[in-house]
């Protein structure tokens, strides 16, 4: 639950002095999480078992979110922008910007308002469900078998009531041609809309349970195998197999471009292939192993090896309004008076969604320490341990340039190249 006392401003500059009252129930949630786990003994022998869990699950909502928005002291428009294209004679002019993006800049205006079915009842919440199969292979050997299952609940979207879908026009997008894209790009992409010149910048924001509007839908699928043998003197082996993948769909806003789901850009395309979305299962396969061995003198030897997907390859690019235009019959919006080249208005949007695109190649990471522990007096024990990190110096890709251009697919990080590391633990 949360509130907001009464709050009395001096004026300033430009604005008088100002009272809010006191608010309340902003929110005022009250969430059940039930949750129940099981397991059962298949045979009655303790080798076989079936374990069962069911639970739900909410979002955690902090201070500067909800509450801190539905303030009214925090309602007051402080931000807003202009396009400026110069015309390069080195003299600021007003013709050369655009109109203001919002309206309402610098009013005590609440250009977004929370739905009462939003600050009260239930928050986004999920369900989570798994069911494993454990069963004992012989001496200190186990094998683990477990399906789990994610799917999530009170969406919310930000409906624009200022506008409607007749306000709306849509167009084309040609992606640009590029080798490293599917298909190698120069394909039309198409489900975009620019709202009218009558009516840009105009903003009043309702943020809703999005399935007011339709049946949004995100669901994960996936499944863990793993096998652990234990052996005397503190041998040690574990190896696991993991796969899987999330489905969304926010398809139920396509034909209502005044309706932005949670988690989507406004300048996604509103078609099928981007607003039903399958992370391929090879995206979230991993393959680990885990070692433990004692070779002599009381040494404890241990190595950690993992095969996980490579990065997904995004992309975005900025589509300038001299190429939107002939698909969308006039210039965007943001233009205002300026046509044609004269206006520099762009339209940023995925050409290729995250999560969905893997050509990276795979990260293989092999890391081992050695270490042994000396017994001192008085239950003082001490551990000194050398770590190699990257043994095998892979320097596998973790994050690229995602805007197309010279600098597309480009790395910006990689993995820390092979290192030495000397320490010592103390217990006592």
């Amino acid at each position: 639950k949360g509130s907001a006392p009464a709050l009395d401003v001096p004026s300033g500059t430009w604005v008088p002095a100002r009272h809010f009252d006191a608010v309340t129930d902003i929110p005022n949630w009250k969430d059940w999480t039930p949750r129940v786990g099981a397991v059962y003994n298949l045979f009655g022998n303790g080798k076989t078992a079936i374990k069962g869990f069911f639970g739900r699950y909410v979002i955690f909502e902090p201070a500067t979110g909800i509450t801190a928005f539905n303030a009214p002291a925090g309602r007051i428009v402080q931000t807003a922008t202009r396009q400026w294209s110069d015309n390069g004679d080195y003299i600021p002019q007003e013709s050369e910007l655009g109109p203001l993006s919002n309206s309402n800049f610098g009013k005590v205006f609440s250009t977004t308002t929370y739905s009462p079915d939003v600050l009260t009842g239930n928050r986004p919440y999920s369900w989570q469900g798994s069911l494993q199969f454990q069963q004992d292979l012989g001496r200190g050997l186990g094998l683990n078998v477990g399906y789990f299952r994610t799917w999530y609940g009170n969406q919310r979207v930000t409906n624009n009531l200022a506008v409607t879908p007749q306000d709306f026009s849509p167009y084309c997008i040609t992606a640009p041609a590029n080798t490293l894209l599917p298909g190698g790009g120069g394909n039309a992409i198409c489900g975009f809309y620019d709202v009218s010149r009558a009516r840009f910048g105009q903003s009043n924001l309702l943020v809703d349970l999005a399935s007011k509007y339709g049946n949004p839908s995100e669901v994960f699928n996936g499944v863990d195998v793993s096998v652990t043998a234990r052996f005397s003197n503190g041998r040690y082996v574990q190896t696991g197999f993991s796969t899987g993948r999330t489905v969304t769909d926010t398809c139920y806003a396509n034909d209502q471009p005044q309706l932005l789901p949670d988690a989507q850009s406004a300048n996604t395309s509103r078609t099928p292939a981007y607003c039903h979305v399958s992370t391929p299962w090879s995206g979230n396969t991993q393959f680990k192993v885990a070692v433990v061995y004692p070779p002599w003198w009381d040494l404890q030897a241990s190595a950690n090896y993992q095969n996980i997907n490579g990065i997904p390859t995004a992309a975005d690019a900025a589509i300038s309004n001299v190429a939107v235009a002939p698909s969308l019959g006039r210039d965007l919006a943001a233009c205002g008076a300026r046509t044609g080249a004269a206006c520099t208005s762009t339209v940023t949007t995925n050409i290729v969604l995250t999560n969905t695109y893997y050509v990276e190649p795979r990260l293989q990471q092999l890391d081992l320490r050695l270490s042994r522990s000396f017994r001192l007096s008085r239950g003082v024990r001490i551990q000194p341990q050398v770590d190699f990190f990257n043994v095998m110096n892979s320097n596998a890709v973790l994050g690229i340039f995602t805007r197309l251009g010279p600098s597309f697919n480009i790395p910006n990080n990689v993995l820390d190249p092979r290192m030495v590391k000397f320490g010592v633990n103390m217990t006592f």
